[in-house]
């Protein structure tokens, strides 16, 4: 991930609303923790519901989906939604 934010050429990830590149990829750092923090308060009520097993099995395959996603996203969605989705993958 450094690399598209440290690019000499302009890109999505490194221009985005004029902001500096280097506070851009603080955001992209800082995302993924606060998708652990939602995503861990929600899961402990349901796997406490659920048991933990199926819990950990959906987790483990919708990660596998949005570390795919997370691949398509650097060449055709633009950075808010790539970010919301690293968030989510957190969760």
């Amino acid at each position: 991930m450094p690399p598209l934010f440290s690019a000499d050429a302009a890109n999505p990830f490194n221009h985005f609303l004029g902001l500096p590149p280097k506070l851009l990829f603080g955001f992209a750092l800082a995302i993924n923790p606060l998708g652990l923090l939602i995503g861990s308060t929600l899961l402990r009520s349901l796997s406490d519901r659920f048991g933990r097993r199926p819990i950990l099995l959906a987790n483990a395959i919708g990660a596998a989906i949005g570390h795919a996603i997370t691949a398509w996203s650097y060449y055709s969605i633009p950075i808010p939604c790539s970010f919301l989705h690293v968030m989510l993958l957190a969760y």
